[in-house]
């Protein structure tokens, strides 16, 4: 799940807890209001009705008020939900943006050491480049120093053969 789509899902909560917390709100006046005027009793000059419980309260009364008692609490139950369920929201956000920071300074990391292997990838293509270039020099060296040791081997060859010719044939050179 993305941060975007956890940050939305958090904001809809947060808009039904305040949507549950203002009927709870609403209901806790209601229910206050009738207990209010269950206390007071029956209006002066009239007569309680029959079936009025302790507190004065006709049947009616007392079913709207249960009713109304009953719907309070099952509000403030999802209340209650809404915010245990808004918590762990909020607590996985948090371990979300944890593991993205740990994440993106483990990625910064990584890129120091990708560039210091570019770099070092580099200066040895570098070395290498010189090195070959050095090898080709020696290589010239070598074949001109061969040339130069058959040319002299050839010079001493003929002037050895010349030596030898003159002396079977006791002329002098």
């Amino acid at each position: 799940m993305r941060l975007a789509d956890l940050r939305k899902d958090f904001d809809n909560l947060q808009g039904r807890l305040n949507q549950f917390k203002n009927q709870v709100l609403r209901l806790a006046s209601f229910a206050s209001l009738n207990r209010s005027r269950g206390k007071q009793g029956t209006p002066a000059g009239r007569t309680p009705r029959v079936g009025a419980g302790d507190n004065g309260m006709a049947r009616n009364d007392r079913e709207a008020y249960k009713d109304q008692r009953r719907r309070l609490l099952d509000a403030k139950g999802t209340v209650d939900e809404s915010g245990e369920s808004m918590g762990r929201s909020q607590q996985a956000i948090e371990e979300t943006l944890e593991r993205g920071a740990q994440t993106t300074q483990s990625l910064a990391e990584q890129r120091e050491a990708l560039l210091r292997a570019r770099d070092t990838i580099h200066s040895t293509d570098d070395f290498l480049v010189k090195s070959a270039k050095t090898l080709r020099r020696m290589k010239r060296r070598i074949m001109t120093n061969k040339l130069i040791q058959v040319g002299i081997r050839i010079q001493r060859l003929r002037s050895q053969q010349l030596l030898n010719c003159c002396l079977s044939h006791r002329c002098r050179v």
